[in-house]
C-alpha cells in the first residue's frame, strides 16, 4: 500500500507582522511631522512626506526581501501606514485629539478639514487598514486575494474620484500635497485589473432562482433611489426631486469646502444607476456567468463607500443643522433616508455575497456530491466487473496447473519404473 505525502505548506506571518508594527509608527510620526515642520509650504510637505513613504517601504524590504512571493506587499504595507495615518487626521479634524494632523490639514490638503474627510479617513483606517492587512498577508504567501482586491479597488477608486474632483472645486483648491494621492489612483487600478484577469475556477449551469429574482426586484428599487439621488443633484426642478434634495437629502446643498456629496450624487446616477439594471437583468436571465461575480464585486466595493460617506456625512456634526439628516418628526423623509442609502449601498454587499460565496458553495457542494455518487457507482461496476474477470481469468490458469503436476507425476512413474526394469537386469 502506497502512503502519498502532501506538500507542507509553511505559512509566514513576519511579513504581515512587520506592516502591522510599522502601523503603529503612525502616532510617533505625525506627531513629529507636525510639531517639527512648521512650514506653511505645500511643496515642503509633499518632499518631507515622500521621503517618509520610501523610508517605510526601505524599511518593509529590508526585513522581509526574502519571504516575499508577491510584490504587491510592498504596496499594501505601505498603504497600511498611510490608512493609520487617516486616523490621526480624522480624530484630529473631529477635535478629539490635538497635535498630530493640524498643519497638514491646515496646509496640506484644507479640503479634507470637512464631514467627508473625516468620514473617508475613518473608512481609510478601519475597513481599508484591515482590506491592506489581510492582502498584505496573502501576498507574502502567494495566496490569492482575487475577491478582496476587486472590492477594494472599487471602494478606494470611488473615494479618489470625489476627494480629487472635489479638491478641484473646493474653496482652497488643489495643492502640491495632492500629488500624495495619485499612488492610490494608479495602484488600485492596476490590483484591480490584475485581480479581474486571474482566472476563477468555477463554472455553473444554475438557471435563475427565485432569491435571484427578489434581488432583481430590490435592485429595481436601487435604481430608482439612485435616479431620485441624481435628478436632485442634477438640480431637477421637477416637484419630487426638488422635495428630497430639500427635507431627504439637504446633505447634497452643501459646497462648503466642497461640494463632496454632489459630486457622489453624480456618480450614483452616471455609474451606479447604469450598473443596478445590469445586475438586474443578469440576475434574471444569465445568474451563472461569471461576469456576473466580478461586476457584483465592483459595484459592492464603490457603493459601500459611497454609503458610508453619504450617511455618514449627513450625521456628522460639523454638517450645518439644516444639510443634516431629517429628523423622525418628518417620518416620510426620515424613512426615506434609510430605504434609499439601505437599497443603494448594502444590497449591492448582499448580491455580492450571494453570488460569489453563498450560491457558489451550494453548487460547488451539489456538485461534489454528485461527484462522490457517480465515482461510488463506477468503482461498484468496474468491481463487479473485475471479480467477474478473477473468475474467468483464474480457472484455465488452474487448469495448467493441474495438468502440469499430473505431467511431473507421470514423469516420476517413468523414472521409478525404468529403474526397477534395469534392477532386475542386472541382477
Amino acid at each position: 500500500m502506497r502512503i502519498r505525502r502532501c506538500a507542507v505548506v509553511h505559512t509566514v506571518w513576519s511579513p504581515t507582522v512587520t506592516v502591522a508594527g510599522l502601523c503603529l509608527l503612525a502616532g510617533p510620526i505625525t506627531y513629529a511631522f507636525n510639531n517639527i515642520l512648521q512650514s506653511s509650504e505645500s511643496a515642503v510637505m509633499l518632499v518631507v512626506a515622500a521621503v517618509i513613504m520610501c523610508s517605510i517601504v526601505i524599511v518593509m524590504y529590508l526585513i522581509t526581501r526574502s519571504k516575499i512571493k508577491n510584490k504587491m506587499y510592498y504596496w499594501f504595507g505601505l498603504f497600511a501606514f498611510t490608512s493609520a495615518v487617516d486616523i490621526f487626521a480624522a480624530l484630529e479634524a473631529d477635535g478629539i485629539i490635538a497635535g498630530f494632523m493640524a498643519v497638514y490639514l491646515k496646509y496640506g490638503e484644507p479640503y479634507l478639514f470637512s464631514p467627508w474627510g473625516s468620514i473617508a479617513a475613518y473608512w481609510d483606517g478601519t475597513v481599508f487598514l484591515i482590506s491592506y492587512l489581510i492582502m498584505a498577508y496573502c501576498a507574502s504567501n502567494g495566496i490569492s486575494y482575487r475577491n478582496l482586491g476587486i472590492h477594494y479597488s472599487a471602494g478606494i477608486i470611488n473615494s479618489m474620484i470625489v476627494l480629487l474632483l472635489g479638491g478641484c472645486l473646493s474653496e482652497s483648491g488643489m495643492t502640491w500635497c495632492t500629488m500624495l494621492n495619485i499612488p492610490y489612483v494608479i495602484v488600485p487600478v492596476v490590483i484591480g485589473v490584475q485581480c479581474l484577469l486571474e482566472e476563477r475556477n468555477w463554472k455553473s449551469s444554475r438557471t435563475s432562482t427565485l432569491v435571484d429574482k427578489l434581488l432583481a426586484l430590490f435592485l429595481f428599487g436601487a435604481t430608482l433611489a439612485g435616479l431620485l439621488k441624481g435628478l436632485a443633484c442634477l438640480g431637477s426642478q421637477q416637484q419630487l426631486p426638488v422635495w428630497y434634495k430639500s427635507n431627504v437629502e439637504p446633505i447634497t446643498m452643501q459646497t462648503t469646502p466642497a461640494p463632496f456629496a454632489w459630486i457622489q450624487g453624480l456618480i450614483m446616477i452616471f455609474y451606479f444607476v447604469p450598473s443596478f439594471i445590469i445586475l438586474a437583468f443578469g440576475l434574471v436571465f444569465c445568474p451563472n456567468a461569471e461576469w456576473m461575480m466580478d461586476l457584483s464585486l465592483l459595484v459592492a466595493g464603490a457603493t459601500s463607500q459611497a454609503g458610508a460617506a453619504q450617511i455618514g456625512m449627513s450625521l456628522h456634526p460639523s454638517t450645518l443643522t439644516e444639510h443634516q439628516m431629517p429628523s423622525l418628526k418628518d417620518l416620510t423623509a426620515f424613512s426615506l433616508f434609510w430605504a434609499t442609502n439601505i437599497l443603494t449601498a448594502v444590497l449591492p454587499q448582499i448580491i455580492a455575497v450571494w453570488l460569489c460565496y453563498l450560491e457558489t458553495k451550494k453548487h460547488d457542494t451539489v456538485k461534489s456530491n454528485s461527484q462522490l455518487s457517480s465515482s461510488n457507482v463506477t468503482n461498484r461496476k468496474s468491481g463487479q466487473k473485475g471479480r467477474k474477470h478473477d473468475i474467468h481469468s483464474t480457472e484455465p490458469e488452474r487448469r495448467k496447473h493441474d495438468k502440469g503436476i499430473k505431467e511431473k507425476k507421470n514423469a516420476n512413474m517413468k523414472k521409478i519404473t525404468n529403474t526397477e526394469t534395469e534392477n532386475k537386469k542386472k541382477a
